[in-house]
């Protein structure tokens, strides 16, 4: 896994981004952090993010995606919109699951400073190498945004694997509380 955290940073040092966000939330037992950034301006609405999800107690998990997004209104409040893949790598026990998940973040503000957002990805068979068979990840939380530069936030995140010929895996399953900076 460590193999995996300094080939991400490696591509983020090296790629021509401009910085976006940096998240962070926890629980008992997991630690999440994903860096989030707009690309450059030639490819408008496009955003890649990185993460790593640290657990004490089954596994860790790193990701690396890129989404195009944007914003629509409604007469009930703003929506942003992204939709894209990441790719998924994980070694729970002595398991190893490589995955291209497909999904979408859709996040709903009724009213200035609050947010709802949902969050699913899916890996079929056919996306999903090594010893897994289907992973799905999917995440809800309510924000709030304290200064124009930081929210807080707190959700539920159910991560599971699917293992040839084997029983799922539930990595996660848990709610956390978090924070995320603007910059």
């Amino acid at each position: 896994m460590k193999q995996w955290i300094i080939l991400l940073s490696g591509l983020l040092a090296t790629s021509h981004i401009s910085a976006k966000s940096l998240e962070f939330d926890v629980h008992d037992t997991a630690l999440r952090a994903t860096y989030q950034s707009n690309t450059l301006s030639t490819m408008k609405g496009m955003r890649v993010d990185a993460g790593v999800i640290y657990s004490e107690t089954k596994y860790d998990l790193i990701h690396l995606g890129a989404h195009v997004q944007g914003d629509a209104l409604s007469s009930k409040g703003k929506f942003n919109i992204s939709i894209g893949g990441r790719i998924i790598a994980t070694e729970p026990g002595q398991l190893s699951i490589l995955a291209l998940a497909l999904g979408t973040r859709i996040r709903f503000s009724p009213m200035e400073r609050v947010g709802i957002t949902a969050m699913a990805y899916y890996s079929p068979d056919i996306t999903t190498f090594v010893d897994g068979d289907r992973y799905t990840e999917a995440e809800i939380r309510v924000d709030y945004q304290l200064i124009p530069q930081s929210f807080v936030y707190f959700g539920y995140r159910k991560v599971d694997i699917a293992i040839q010929n084997a029983a799922d895996i539930v990595l996660e399953d848990q709610g956390h509380i978090g924070i995320k900076f603007l910059f």
